[in-house]
């Protein structure tokens, strides 16, 4: 998305500009989840996770992959379903 786009989103939503300044999915993660931890991240079905609980996931998730041989930046496919796991897939990568 280009900056002027970014902007536009950002300016419905009403979040301040520095906000923007994020390269990764994961940096504009890890600033909301420093900022508000019990904050709830996602809630779908009823079913909620804290910004906390879906770092300590995503981690856990990341490191098995690591285990089995997933290497950083690499490619992996991901068979998702509407449910949290598929957040914390995302954010394991």
């Amino acid at each position: 998305m280009y900056l002027e786009e970014k902007k536009a989103v950002y300016s419905t939503r009403k979040v301040s500009y520095y906000k923007l300044n994020y390269e990764t999915l994961h940096e504009i993660f890890e600033a909301q989840a420093d900022a508000r931890p019990e904050g709830v991240a996602v809630l779908i079905d009823g079913k909620g996770i804290t910004y906390y609980e879906l770092e300590q996931r995503a981690n856990r998730l990341a490191r098995r992959l690591g285990i089995t041989g997933v290497k950083q930046r690499s490619l992996a496919s991901l068979l998702l379903h509407r449910s949290v796991e598929d957040y914390v897939a995302v954010l394991a990568g």
